[in-house]
């Protein structure tokens, strides 16, 4: 049972198969905005058919998902992203594919009240327990992490060792987490696919992470 967990995560139907990449991968975002409200990050969110009470990390795939919702501009986020994985543009039946491929999981338990705007070090200290549950419980076989911003405000020390860095354009560091049973989970950063970011220039590097795991 996940306690902390206030968003939970979205889960494809094939990530515990891999899917078509092979691996279970979880893509790690920062955090969500919904305007805010009194009970975000204390009471669950209703996510019941039809309801629309918490705009939800779930609810961010299904809308991306949905072929009859006109595309907005966060949209762009999430294609630049699953174009840097498989190094091409998706039809819709490869984007679904693609999204019921991995798990997707927002750190920060808590919305922001507006776009472009950083958590505290309190909040994203607190989303720590949430986050080690989520990996227990799907196990991920690596985490792409969206941001350095996020990155550099997640577990490390103790429970996150260093790796081999990969290296192509430039070099980037790597890590992994031990669950408790001492199975590894690999970590690895790029740039946040909302702005100034090159798909074609991270594929090879993402390509290889997932290799590598």
């Amino acid at each position: 049972m996940m306690e902390k967990v206030f968003f939970e995560p979205w889960v494809g139907k094939d990530y515990l198969t891999g899917g078509i990449l092979n691996k279970r991968i979880m893509v790690l975002g920062e955090s969500l905005y919904c305007g805010g409200c009194d009970n975000c990050g204390k009471d669950k969110a209703d996510e019941g058919e039809g309801k629309d009470v918490c705009w939800t990390t779930k609810k961010i795939i299904k809308r991306i998902l949905e072929i009859d919702k006109a595309h907005e501009g966060w949209h762009n986020t999430f294609v630049k992203f699953e174009r840097a994985v498989l190094n091409k543009e998706l039809s819709q039946m490869e984007k679904e594919q693609f999204w019921n491929s991995v798990l997707y999981y927002n750190y920060v338990q808590e919305s922001m009240s507006e776009t472009r705007t950083s958590p505290s070090w309190e909040q994203f200290k607190l989303s720590e327990t949430a986050f080690f549950e989520v990996l227990e419980k799907y196990r991920p076989q690596c985490i792409i992490v969206w941001g350095r911003r996020l990155w550099q405000n997640m577990p490390g020390g103790d429970l996150c060792n260093e790796c081999e860095k990969i290296t192509f354009h430039w070099s980037e560091r790597c890590g992994e987490y031990t669950l408790k049973d001492n199975t590894k989970v690999s970590v690895m950063s790029i740039y946040h696919p909302s702005v100034g970011f090159s798909w074609e220039s991270w594929h090879p590097f993402i390509a290889e992470f997932i290799n590598r795991a």
